[in-house]
């Protein structure tokens, strides 16, 4: 008799709770049709409370139009649930665009609590704990890759401003009574340097604590 490969049978369990998942965001994405126009100022006025640092990055921007944008976002990601790897390049390209506006790796856990207070909130009864789980298992996968090419935005700005500190010439004095540019720049540069790896500590702060809030919310809500 052949000896089962334990292995193969998590993958195959894996698989098929997978699936599970996807039919659920699936279906519930759907069941939220009578309230995708309230869906996104819901979901900002949740983010904003969880995490008010994150607010004047929406200053000057029409939070309709943000909000229209963030509805054809997860409607891009539900109807593409079954192949992600067709959204990873979409994904990689939009957490880079949001790197220049402000974004920073420690926003999207406050991003996941802010979902899953608005799933609950608008589907009321039908916001069960496996639909809970579901929404929860699709948003950390996709949000893990969107991480990780913020994460790699933010080391590629630190490496370019250590660089950038390491290859400026020391200030020559006085030749021929012409006066050399002062250092002023070469300290704006380690300022910035400074700064970026500031944030990424931050963030690595900031993730540690919201995951903690994250985990809270889901039991005293269960």
């Amino acid at each position: 008799m052949p000896i089962l490969d334990m292995r193969v049978i998590k993958d195959t369990e894996l698989k098929l709770q997978e699936t599970r998942y996807t039919q659920i965001v699936s279906r519930t994405w759907i069941e939220l049709t009578p309230h995708v126009a309230k869906f996104p100022f819901i979901f900002y006025n949740k983010f904003w409370e969880i995490d008010p640092t994150t607010k004047p990055l929406f200053a000057g921007k029409a939070i309709k139009t943000q909000g229209d944008k963030l509805v054809k976002l997860f409607q891009m990601v539900v109807d593409g649930l079954e192949d992600l790897d067709t959204l990873r390049p979409t994904l990689e390209m939009l957490a880079r665009k949001h790197v220049a506006v402000g974004v920073q790796p420690g926003m999207f856990e406050p991003l996941g609590i802010a979902l899953i207070g608005t799933l609950e909130q608008l589907l009321g009864k039908r916001f069960t704990q496996e639909v809970r789980e579901a929404w929860s298992y699709v948003y950390n996968n996709l949000a893990d890759k969107m991480k990780l090419v913020v994460e790699e935005e933010y080391n590629k700005m630190h490496k370019k401003e250590i660089s950038k500190t390491h290859s400026e010439p020391e200030a020559a004095t006085e030749t021929n009574g012409t006066k050399s540019a002062p250092k002023e720049e070469t300290h704006q540069a380690h300022g910035e340097a400074d700064h970026i790896a500031a944030v990424v500590e931050q963030n690595n702060a900031k993730e540690g604590k919201f995951w903690a809030h994250f985990h809270l919310c889901k039991f005293s809500l269960s």
